[in-house]
C-alpha cells in the first residue's frame, strides 16, 4: 500500500465517522489520532505545530506587495494561526498542529480555514509533500493559497486534553483503519 493510500483512507475514515464528535477546530484530536494509527502501522509519524495563513486571491497580492492588512479592502480576506502559549481559554491551545506522516504533511482539519463568504476555499484536507515541511506555500484553486511555517519549539499543544485523552479515539480508530484497508 502507498503512503497516499495509507492517508487518504485515514482522512476518509476521519471525515466520514470522526469529525463530528469534535469541534471544526480539532487539530489535536485528528493529528493525534492520525499520529497514533501512523504509528499503529509502521509508519514514521510526528506531530509538527505550525503558523498557519490562508489567504484569497486579492489578499496574495497585497502580501506579496508587503501592504500593511488595515490598508486592505474589503474583497481582500486571510485567516490563520500564530502560536501563543499563553491562550487565555484554560485546556486550550492557541495554535495549529499538522502530523507528519512518512515525511508527509497531512492537515486533517484545514477547512477551518475555508471562508466562503470571502471567496476563500480550502479543502478539508490538505496533503503536501515534504517540501514544505518547514515553510511552504500550497496554491489552491481560485488563486488562494495556505501557508504552513514549522513552529517545533512550540509544547503547548501536549497540554491539551484531545493530546492527553488521544487513545480514547485512536482505539476505535485503528479498528475502522484496519477494516477498511484490509
Amino acid at each position: 500500500m502507498s503512503n497516499h493510500d495509507f492517508i487518504d483512507t485515514a482522512a476518509g475514515l476521519w471525515h466520514d465517522e470522526f469529525a463530528q464528535l469534535f469541534e471544526q477546530s480539532a487539530c489535536i484530536a485528528a493529528s493525534a489520532v492520525l499520529f497514533e494509527a501512523a504509528t499503529y502501522f509502521g509508519r514514521e509519524a510526528t506531530i509538527l505545530p505550525v503558523d498557519t495563513i490562508a489567504a484569497n486571491a486579492p489578499a496574495i497580492e497585497l502580501i506579496d506587495a508587503h501592504v500593511p492588512i488595515d490598508e486592505w479592502p474589503d474583497e481582500a480576506w486571510s485567516v490563520g494561526t500564530s502560536h501563543d502559549e499563553r491562550c487565555g481559554i484554560p485546556g486550550r491551545y492557541d495554535g495549529h498542529v499538522v502530523c507528519i506522516v512518512d515525511g508527509v504533511l497531512v492537515d486533517l482539519t484545514a477547512g477551518q480555514m475555508s471562508r466562503p463568504q470571502r471567496g476563500l476555499l480550502v479543502p478539508e484536507v490538505i496533503v503536501a509533500d515534504g517540501d514544505v515541511l518547514h515553510e511552504g506555500e500550497i496554491d489552491l484553486p481560485g488563486g488562494n493559497r495556505v501557508t504552513y511555517v514549522a513552529r517545533p519549539e512550540q509544547t503547548g499543544w501536549r497540554r491539551a486534553p484531545d493530546w492527553k485523552m488521544r487513545s480514547v479515539t485512536a482505539g476505535p480508530f485503528i479498528r475502522q483503519l484496519r477494516a477498511r484497508l484490509a
